[in-house]
């Protein structure tokens, strides 16, 4: 007996591994492979247009045009046009937990920037080239980055010499030691929150936050150091812990 087309698509899904796209794909086919995933289970064996195809009959793909400043965030992902003048993007509130995947489908030459309504710890989204794109999530009344190929820009703080607590409300900390030494103390962050600590001037003392009554992660057992201009800690929270997960800043 032939296979059923329901048979057939049962079985295509089992034996595919992967949507057959680009190679790699881009930012803008894994956002829409995932609408097939949410609306047959698998992503099977479906060409970049089939996806967009099926994305506009569901309803989950909007659309901005060139020199309208306002996105669309009632579906799941809003395929842009950028003109050829800077855009000043705006994105209002959505409802918590919503997602949203913003794609550049048509560059134009100017750069579209979201600027409000966005995390703290950012300051803009900009969207330059054709397939930048950017997946937020809607949670405690603003939009949260959960990846993207747009620029990011982050929101950036400075510690001084001789000011011992690291600032944690932004992205990026630049830090300046004075002469003696400097014994640094960083308070809790949010679970999953990370911070770039850089040391900008090196004013001769050393900066040390100390594992003894501090957060670090047990994994560290002294402390992370900052000694010469230019090193520099990613820091995870995590667990009730700052985990040390990468820079140059010596660490024991």
């Amino acid at each position: 007996m032939p296979m059923s087309k329901r048979s057939e698509s049962t079985q295509q899904m089992q034996d595919a591994s992967a949507v057959i796209l680009s190679d790699p794909p881009t930012a803008a086919e894994l956002a829409l492979a995932l609408l097939v995933v949410e609306q047959y289970g698998h992503p099977y064996r479906m060409s970049l247009s089939d996806i967009r195809d099926l994305a506009h009959e569901t309803g989950s793909v909007s659309t901005k045009a060139a020199d309208v400043l306002a996105i669309p965030i009632t579906a799941k992902v809003c395929e842009m046009a950028i003109g050829a003048d800077a855009e000043a993007l705006t994105i209002a509130d959505g409802v918590d937990g919503q997602e949203i995947f913003i794609v550049l489908v048509t560059a134009g030459g100017g750069v579209g920037s979201i600027t409000a309504n966005l995390g703290a710890q950012l300051s803009n989204l900009d969207f330059v080239n054709a397939g930048d794109s950017a997946h937020l999530v809607f949670a405690n009344d603003v939009w949260h980055l959960v990846g993207a190929d747009a620029i990011v820009g982050h929101t950036v703080s400075t510690k001084a010499g001789d000011v011992l607590p690291i600032p944690i409300t932004s992205r990026i900390c630049e830090m300046t030691t004075a002469g003696d030494a400097e014994a640094l103390t960083i308070a809790d962050g949010t679970e999953g929150q990370r911070i770039t600590l850089v040391l900008i001037t090196d004013g001769g003392g050393d900066g040390t936050i100390a594992q003894t009554g501090s957060n670090l992660a047990p994994s560290i057992a002294t402390s992370i150091v900052f000694a010469d201009a230019g090193d520099a800690a990613e820091l995870l929270f995590t667990n009730g812990y700052w985990a040390f997960i990468g820079g140059n800043a010596s660490y024991s």
